[in-house]
């Protein structure tokens, strides 16, 4: 196993050689206290400091996760000397009892919960004993009763008589007190079940940590008695955070937009962050930190192959095998691909942070954001029967707006719709969604569509294709529209494509994509207006329309 050490310059030997034999065996406890969060990953650090005897020691760390790699693994030691460094995941010795203070009592708790429940458990036994035994005394005496080796004197008849019914009564009373007690115990017995439960509970949540762990020795020598302080940081894989959006626009005579940014937080590391200092990273270590390369690109002449009629399959495969290989061109290696582009942004907290292992998922206010948004209303009507409410903003806060997954959008302070929210650019213009305006109605018609030859000698086939298209505003609120259709294209010289339109699109082949028109409009309330687009298409005769 290799292992990566941060420390004043240590030989190979040294650090290779057996632990020293004379060394005294300190145990060192420590805990997470700071943790840089990627997008995936970990780095934990642990720092501590421990009082040195002067002299040879190995310092034991004998809790940390069991599944690190060791060469993720830098050691830091100051005021000491750092001789080797030895790792172990399996086969460990018994190690000593290092529970807190919360977790004795928890356990406390579960045993006398438990001592309760058993001794309950033991009282409803001894009752039902209680019933059986009067129960076997009743049978008995009932028996006894009608028995026929009774005696014939009339006497003895009649004490023996009065003596079953006497018996009979008190065992009758003895079961029927043992059965009213154990009922009522049965009923206590819930309740001392359910604190046995709720102590395990408890102590559950203390104990997320996994309880397999690792063991890290340290061999250093103290030139003279003092304090050193150690360093142990180490990547896991567990560990997650993510961007969460609320987005709250304001509408009116100046319209608003808030960002409230926070992070969602989650960790399976095998250990509990408690009370540590956190950041959270934009950068992925584990993705692509070189720059790609290009490689040349080798090209060739061949004699030009005659033209066959037809050749079979068979016949191609067999002409490919004839032909001398190529020389190799070397392709450029497939890479890993960064999951965040730009520069890294960190978010440090003021404040410790807990996040318990494999249970938690911490939310974290990062900060909140302001943008004067461009409001105006979106209209689709090939698509839609409403308009949508839009804010254009800009990113003016000189970093990237990182892509999320959980974005919520309010109007006014009513939340509209949830979303996915993609990476914005430092800088970059980006359209945002609030939902739809039920006031700003769209109607797409069809006014005619001729298709047919022209005449038996004719060469050639059209469409003639007229729409309509009306929005209308039944509200109180003025709008800026952008509506938005399109008309077909062809990159082919024989279908010919002509288009008109009433009015004129604002903005033809919008961002660069062919045939779609944008039209922008104002419609003031109660308005109406309506665009009519005609387009006609002619192929050569015989040809199908795709």
């Amino acid at each position: 196993m290799r292992l990566a050490i941060l420390a004043p310059a240590v030989s190979i030997t040294a650090l290779l050689c057996p632990l020293a034999l004379w060394a005294d065996t300190l145990a060192i406890d420590s805990a997470p206290s700071s943790v840089t969060v990627y997008p995936r990953g970990a780095q934990v650090t642990r720092s501590t400091t421990v009082t040195l005897p002067q002299g040879t020691h190995d310092l034991v760390l004998a809790d940390l996760p069991q599944y690190i790699d060791p060469a993720r693994i830098s050691v830091r030691l100051a005021g000491a000397q750092l001789q080797s460094v030895s790792f172990r995941d399996r086969n460990q010795p018994p190690a000593p009892d290092q529970d807190t203070p919360q977790i004795t009592a928890a356990r406390n708790a579960v045993k006398v919960a438990q001592t309760t429940l058993d001794a309950l458990d033991d009282r409803i036994s001894l009752t039902r004993i209680a019933v059986e035994a009067a129960k076997a005394q009743t049978e008995f005496l009932t028996a006894l009763g009608t028995s026929d080796t009774l005696p014939t004197d009339v006497g003895t008849l009649r004490d023996l008589s009065q003596m079953i019914g006497d018996q009979t009564l008190a065992a009758g009373q003895s079961a029927q007190k043992a059965r009213t007690s154990m009922r009522t115990l049965t009923l206590e017995r819930e309740d001392r079940a359910k604190d046995v439960q709720d102590a395990q509970s408890a102590l559950d949540a203390l104990l997320t940590a996994d309880q397999d762990r690792t063991r890290l020795t340290l061999t250093a020598i103290a030139a003279q008695a003092g304090e050193a302080t150690l360093e142990v940081s180490y990547q896991v894989d567990g560990a997650v955070w993510y961007p969460v959006y609320n987005l709250r626009l304001t509408t009116g005579d100046t319209p608003a937009l808030e960002m409230e940014r926070g992070a969602e937080v989650a960790q399976n590391s095998g250990e509990d962050w408690n009370a540590v200092s956190l950041t959270l990273a934009t950068v992925q270590p584990s993705g692509q930190t070189w720059p790609s390369e290009i490689y040349s690109d080798l090209r060739r002449i061949e004699d030009p192959v005659s033209p066959k009629a037809r050749v079979t399959s068979e016949a191609v495969m067999g002409a490919a095998a004839d032909m001398a290989t190529p020389a190799p061109v070397m392709e450029a290696p497939t890479v890993a691909i960064a999951m965040l582009d730009g520069p890294s942004v960190q978010y440090a907290f003021p404040r410790p942070v807990n996040v318990a292992n494999g249970a938690d998922e911490v939310r974290i206010a990062l900060d909140t954001v302001d943008f004067a948004p461009d409001v105006y209303a979106l209209a689709v009507p090939l698509r839609d029967d409403v308009a949508y409410r839009m804010a254009r903003v800009t990113n003016t806060t000189g970093e990237q707006l990182l892509g999320s997954g959980f974005a919520t959008a309010f109007v006014d302070g009513q939340m509209v719709g949830q979303f996915d929210f993609a990476p914005v650019a430092a800088g970059e213009e980006v359209d945002i969604a609030f939902g739809p305006i039920e006031t700003l109605r769209l109607n797409r018609v069809r006014l005619n569509r001729n298709e047919a030859d022209r005449g038996i000698i004719s060469r050639s086939s059209e469409i003639n294709e007229a729409t309509r298209i009306d929005i209308e505003n039944t509200g109180n609120t003025p709008w800026r529209v952008e509506l938005f259709d399109r008309v077909p294209v062809t990159e082919q010289e024989d279908l010919e494509i002509d288009w008109s339109a009433q009015p004129a699109p604002t903005v033809t082949d919008h961002e660069d994509r062919r045939g779609i028109l944008m039209w922008d409009m104002t419609l003031a309330a109660g308005e109406q207006s309506s665009v009519t687009l005609n387009v006609e298409m002619n192929w050569p005769e015989g040809k199908v329309l795709r």
